[in-house]
């Protein structure tokens, strides 16, 4: 089982990104990419099938967010970014399922 370092550092890291991320979007970066979810270091911590849906599922909507980006449509991409988004969402919930697994 991963260390609570170890977990709070890699969500760190996603939160980071996430605000590069929108950054990026909002600055017409070209080329954003998204690492591989295997190649994504939080990936390592992950050890129950509820942790790898919910990274899947932010990885997911990533993917669909550079993909609006990448079309010109940077406003409907920083939307799919907003609070109550399944983006925003699957990484609250990656957190707190992290954190519960990370105290047992």
């Amino acid at each position: 089982m991963a260390d609570q370092d170890s977990i709070r550092d890699q969500m760190e890291a996603h939160v980071r990104w996430k605000c590069s991320l929108r950054e990026d979007i909002r600055g017409r970066k070209p080329d954003i990419a998204l690492p591989e979810e295997e190649r994504c270091a939080l990936s390592e911590l992950l050890y129950d099938q509820e942790g790898r849906i919910l990274h899947k599922r932010f990885h997911d909507a990533v993917a669909e967010i550079l993909e609006l980006a990448a079309g010109g449509n940077r406003e409907a991409a920083l939307e799919r970014m907003a609070a109550g988004s399944i983006f925003a969402m699957s990484l609250s919930a990656l957190g707190r399922a992290l954190r519960a697994h990370g105290a047992r």
